[in-house]
């Protein structure tokens, strides 16, 4: 790209941009007026490296501080692009698709953009589906319309809203992310190798942090979290993954251990992605599968065009050398550079969604000879499992529901073994809690701060019950909102017992927060 000048083109910078611009964007806004880009149409080349400085600002250095990054909890819509989509009701089988999901790293602001399709059955709105999709120009409008390679043996986005929320990630300089001139967009080969050559800003890392930003953001907003990806997107899929830890992840024709052997694979990959490809080489990406929780299902289809793909699909390698990893499931039954067939996605995400996920939740710890803590699941099936003290069975619990209660009276590590539920599938939890007993001195005058101790129903039908346990008589503050950070419903009161009314409200994940001027709770509310 010539030097940066803030005069319109000349000859030489026409002739370039004639070079670069040549393909094409995803809509017409002079057949279709409207607000379908997030940029304007570019003007000089000051204005595309400002484009360019705005969409692609993260270095290889950034993922030394990921620990830091911080994700903004409220899902905002696209109000701009989604008015004019609202405007074309053909173009996408939903209302206001387009949402943006916010976040910070090391002192620069990002966005993440996806397609968002709520469920089709709402009581399995906990769950969310994150699709990314592979190279492909505008593949992910393409995808979510039904057609393009994504789609050959399943029309994968509209199908798992049948299990839950699906989201669909658009890539940097695709469709309403396009960088554009002369009603054509930027080269996606000349956009890639400028990034990594001249801005050392790589394409594939900027989107990597997108990923793991959405996925941040989905776990803390659903129960469970499935990342499916194809191609380029299901080797991104799979370092998310590997350093977000979703529930799940299916890595469709996205990885084989070659890549740690062939230097063409490499040289792409290491274009995109800098030497996180070098970091994450077979062996560290299998010690990682193995100390993790994520299910990961790895699949390659028969005839495809990769030669790498295509060898792996022939001699399953990667199986081979992941095999003894407890959390890897491998499918090659199909044919083609695409997803398999709908009934093996639903398999997966059948399997993924059954299985309960149990974590410690500490209620209260105020008072020195015990601990209150609950168990928490945001699934409603019935299951069981069996508290351990020091790596001794303590209780057993059988048929329980949601939440568990717990009053800890002796001191020890707990953690939780032997999970199963309904169907008799079995997992595991990684999360232990330490309660050190205090002797109880006389006549001490240290007082203690008691945090907010309350009870509530969940999941919850029509009426939302909460009881204040400590009954202090106070005047508390009630909120209710959405994954999206709504506000649904709100009271104060000073009653021991109040109650909210969700009749109104659709099913799903809701927000509870409790307060008053000193304290303060916050908690899941499963609405079915």
């Amino acid at each position: 790209m010539n030097s940066v000048t803030k005069t319109q083109l000349n000859a030489a910078d026409s002739l370039l941009f004639a070079q670069i611009f040549n393909q094409q964007k995803y809509a017409d806004d002079s057949a279709f007026p409207g607000n379908w880009y997030v940029n304007d149409t570019i003007q000089s080349t000051a204005e595309l490296q400002t484009a360019l400085d705005s969409a692609f600002k993260f270095k290889l250095h950034d993922f030394d501080s990921l620990h830091t990054m911080t994700v903004v909890d409220t899902l905002f819509y696209d109000s701009l692009r989604n008015n004019t989509y609202n405007s074309y009701p053909f173009v996408y089988p939903q209302k206001d698709p387009l949402v943006n999901i916010k976040f910070s790293l090391n002192g620069k602001t990002g966005i993440s953009q996806t397609f968002l399709f709520p469920s089709d059955t709402a009581s399995q709105s906990k769950t969310a589906h994150l699709i990314l999709p592979g190279n492909g120009n505008n593949v992910t409008s393409v995808m979510v319309q039904g057609g393009g390679y994504p789609n050959l043996l399943c029309y994968l986005s509209n199908h798992l809203k049948l299990y839950g929320d699906v989201y669909a990630y658009m890539k940097p300089n695709e469709e309403a992310r396009a960088i554009y001139w002369n009603q054509n967009k930027l080269n996606h080969s000349y956009l890639v190798s400028y990034l990594d050559t001249s801005m050392h800003h790589p394409y594939g890392l900027n989107y990597l942090l997108e990923i793991i930003a959405t996925i941040k953001f989905l776990k803390e907003k659903y129960c469970k979290v499935i990342v499916y990806g194809l191609s380029e997107g299901g080797y991104a899929s799979l370092l998310a993954s590997l350093i977000e830890k979703p529930n799940a992840a299916f890595i469709c024709a996205g990885y084989a251990v070659g890549f740690d052997t062939s230097w063409s694979s490499y040289s792409i990959l290491q274009e995109r992605f800098d030497s996180l490809v070098f970091n994450f080489h077979k062996d560290t990406i299998k010690s990682l599968i193995q100390a993790g929780t994520t299910e990961y299902m790895f699949s390659w289809g028969d005839g495809d065009a990769t030669n790498l793909m295509q060898a792996e699909h022939d001699s399953n390698y990667t199986q081979n050398f992941l095999n003894d990893s407890l959390h890897c499931s491998f499918y090659y039954n199909y044919q083609g550079h695409t997803f398999p067939s709908c009934g093996t996605m639903d398999t997966f995400a059948k399997m993924v969604i059954q299985q309960p996920i149990l974590d410690f939740f500490i209620l209260d710890t105020t008072n020195a000879d015990t601990m209150q803590t609950m168990v928490s699941n945001c699934d409603t099936t019935l299951y069981s499992f069996d508290l351990y003290r020091n790596d001794t069975l303590h209780q057993q619990y059988s048929n329980v529901q949601s939440d568990t209660l717990l009053l800890l009276v002796d001191s020890g590590m707990y953690h939780i073994r032997n999970i199963t539920n309904a169907y008799n599938d079995s997992t595991f939890c990684n999360d232990s809690i330490y309660f050190d007993k205090k002797p109880v001195v006389a006549n001490s005058m240290t007082q203690h701060t008691k945090a907010i101790m309350i009870r509530y129903t969940n999941p919850v039908i029509d009426r939302l019950q909460i009881e204040q346990i400590s009954n202090t008589h106070k005047k508390y503050y009630y909120s209710i909102s959405d994954i999206l950070g709504n506000e649904k419903a709100s009271i104060q009161s000073e009653n021991q017992v109040v109650y909210i009314d969700m009749q109104s409200q659709p099913a799903g994940v809701y927000f509870l927060k409790v307060w008053n001027e000193t304290q303060k709770f916050s908690g899941k509310v499963i609405k079915n």
